[in-house]
């Protein structure tokens, strides 16, 4: 049994290097190629979510600073408490529901830019020519809605059993904040995944096997994105954009 997990975790750990290496080389890639251009072909519809994307990311910000402030990572559960620990217990689990809505959400916004730097890299990378027509933007963005819907109800269950009952009851509430951000941002890291998963026609549950085969890689871009989400204005773009290319 130990060689299996072994062999797992020398993996993750592999992987977790080489996309935290490549994230320089993307910033690089992305200058020397300019990925950003053509990125306003796209219809009048894309230029708006794009915008409200943007705008959205203000507020995912300041939940996300409201939300972290009042998890109290050192608290256990005592049977002196235990009626505030419930109803506290539930709310978190509330707030994190619509934190993981919240950033699902900028990221079905900033679909234009993940489809366009995706592909275009891929482009590049492959020496192909893909299919960037408006038909195909429409069809990547149902996939990124369905993707999105998924993520966020996995990422809600797995959270709520594992760290608010789990680590609740066997009282290590000190790991929880640790816990929580890598399973938020395993989930969005697939989310981003999956637009290169899609384009080689994988099923959602095929893209979601394929991505698991490279959790570190899944992982790293996730932590990246999801910080990078908190920067104002700008890190809405920047974390899905390079996220896409990395």
């Amino acid at each position: 049994m130990i060689g299996p997990f072994k062999t797992a975790a020398s993996n993750i750990l592999r992987d977790t290097q080489l996309t935290t290496t490549n994230y320089q080389k993307s910033i690089d890639f992305v200058k020397e190629h300019r990925i950003w251009e053509g990125i306003f072909k796209y219809s009048w519809l894309s230029k708006f979510l794009l915008l409200v994307g943007v705008v959205g990311g203000l507020a995912f910000i300041k939940f996300v600073f409201n939300y972290w402030s009042q998890v109290e990572v050192t608290k256990g559960v005592s049977l002196a408490s235990v009626s505030t620990s419930i109803s506290g217990f539930f709310v978190e689990g509330y707030d994190l529901f619509i934190l993981g809505g919240l950033k699902y959400v900028i990221l079905i916004l900033m679909e234009v830019i993940i489809f366009h730097f995706a592909r275009k890299t891929l482009e590049i990378k492959l020496d192909v020519e893909l299919d960037t027509s408006l038909k195909a933007f429409i069809k990547a963005q149902s996939r990124m809605i369905k993707v999105v819907f998924y993520s966020w109800i996995m990422e809600t269950i797995i959270t709520f059993i594992v760290v608010k009952i789990g680590f609740s009851i066997l009282s290590l509430g000190s790991i929880r904040f640790v816990a929580t951000v890598l399973i938020q941002s395993y989930f969005l890291g697939f989310a981003i995944i999956d637009n290169y998963n899609e384009m080689y026609h994988m099923s959602i549950k095929q893209s979601q096997r394929y991505a698991n085969q490279y959790a570190g890689v899944t992982l790293v871009i996730g932590i990246v994105t999801y910080m990078l989400m908190i920067i104002p204005l700008l890190g809405a773009v920047v974390g899905p954009l390079i996220g896409a290319v990395v």
